[in-house]
């Protein structure tokens, strides 16, 4: 599925309104919960998360959606580069 300018937009506005740092994912004291905090650790990003590779996926994704959106640019620029040196 290819996205859309819109929709590529539309996911760095979400990304950029998030809690700004790296997030990290511990365990609920005495249970097997998990909780999402910003990186300051005084911002709770998300709580009691069930499954603890749902809460390292919440984590990272506050890193890993910029990294790959910063990746389809580079791919974008490179693609437009490309097609500049081919003659229709």
């Amino acid at each position: 599925m290819k996205l859309t300018t819109i929709e590529i937009e539309s996911i760095r506005q979400r990304t950029e309104a998030t809690t700004v740092g790296k997030w990290e994912h511990f365990p609920i004291d005495g249970s097997l919960e998990y909780i999402v905090l910003g990186e300051d650790r005084g911002e709770m990003v998300a709580e009691v998360i069930y499954e603890k590779v749902d809460a390292e996926f919440i984590a990272h994704s506050r890193q890993d959606i910029p990294n790959l959106l910063a990746h389809i640019a580079e791919l974008e620029a490179e693609i437009k580069q490309l097609k500049g040196g081919i003659s229709e």
